[in-house]
This record gives structure tokens, sequence and C-alpha cells, in this order.
């Protein structure tokens, strides 16, 4: 059994598009070695973690993180035009607020526990990149995991708590002492595996390498 880790976050459009591609090539890997047994997990890695709890309005971020409207512009729409071309949807322009995401990651290692976390960052994803929602905000976030058969209750408790369990601090422990300096990035059994948004041809082969490995 393997485990692949994947180092991510939720505003990351890149890792919106890699999980796409990375659960291509694990259908193909699948196929072709049905004896395989690979797990996932889900490593917090926060872009910007200096942001403030509420967010803030996307024009200013884009603004502050890359000079101009017009050049975010320009960067968003090739990234746009690479999920549509793998057939994943896609609103950039519904956006209005780029969240602070330690919430979110609160609510990922959460359902983590439960076995829910691939369909907790599948909503995240789809929550921010298709509908545009807040995904700091903790009602959006109740709404998520109840979407995927959590209780709501326990959800609000964990985020009105505010507090960092030491499950996310290791996690994201983890993904730090990694070596991962940009997401997506991926991990074998905690080593180095690849980075970015890979097509599911070249997942297939990396993966296939470190099957015959074992």
């Amino acid at each position: 059994m393997a485990t692949l880790s994947i180092v991510s976050d939720v505003v990351c459009p890149w890792c919106y598009i890699g999980k796409h591609r990375l659960f291509q090539a694990l259908d193909t890997v699948r196929e072709k070695h049905p004896s395989a047994v690979i797990t996932i997990d889900w490593l917090p890695f926060e872009l910007n973690p200096e942001l403030p709890p509420a967010g803030v309005p996307r024009d200013e971020y884009c603004e502050r993180k890359f000079g101009t409207i017009a050049r975010a512009n320009r960067i968003y729409a090739e990234i746009a035009a690479n999920a549509q071309a793998d057939g994943l949807p896609i609103k950039l322009d519904r956006i209005s607020t780029t969240p602070n995401t330690l919430s979110a990651h609160r609510l990922i290692c959460y359902a983590s526990r439960l076995g829910q976390a691939n369909a907790v960052v599948d909503g995240l994803f789809r929550a921010y990149f298709v509908e545009g929602k807040n995904i700091g905000d903790k009602d959006t976030l109740i709404d998520i995991g109840y979407l995927v058969g959590l209780e709501a209750n326990p959800i609000r408790k964990l985020l009105d708590e505010e507090v960092i369990s030491n499950e996310l601090i290791a996690q994201r422990e983890q993904a730090y002492d990694s070596g991962a300096q940009g997401v997506p990035a991926f991990l074998w059994n905690g080593n180095w595996l690849f980075i970015g948004a890979q097509s599911p041809e070249t997942i297939v082969q990396i993966i296939e390498q470190r099957l015959n490995q074992a």
C-alpha cells in the first residue's frame, strides 16, 4: 500500500486542475494495476497566510499580487483555458473575495478523520472556482461539509473555537518540511514525487515507476 500526499491550497487554480488530472491518472493506474492500493491524503499549504480572516476584495488582491488587473486577467485567462481544455468548469469572474484559507484547511483536516477529505476538497474547489463563493466564510464551509454528509454542528463548533489542532499543525509542518515552495506538490510515502499540474499521461508514468520499485 502507498500513500500519495497532495500539498495544496484550495484557492490555487493549478491545484484545482492538478487534482483533476491526478485522479484521471489514478483511474488509469488502477485499471492497469488492479492490485495496487494507493491512498490519498491532503497536506495544507497557505499561499496567503497574511490575509485577514475575512479575506480581501479580489481586485485588491490581484493588483497587489500582479501589479495590474489587466496582467492578472491575462494570467487567469491562460489558467481558465487549461481548465476548459480538460473539461473542468471554472468561472473566475464570479470570485469577489480572495479568502484566508486556514479555516478551509481545518475543515479538510476534520473531514480526513471521517474519510471525506476528497469530497470536501472537491466541494471547496467547486464553491470557489465555479460558484465564486467565499470559502473563508464559516457558514459557507459548514454548507460544504453538510453537502458531503458531515454534520453541521461539529463543523460549526470546530470553526467557532478557532483552535488549530495538533493534527493540522503536524500536517502543515510535513508540507513545509517536504521542501514544497509552490503548489500543487505531491509526495509518495512521504518522499518527493513531482510538482505542478502535470498531464495525466506523465503522472501515470511517474506512479508506475514507483510501483515497479516497490
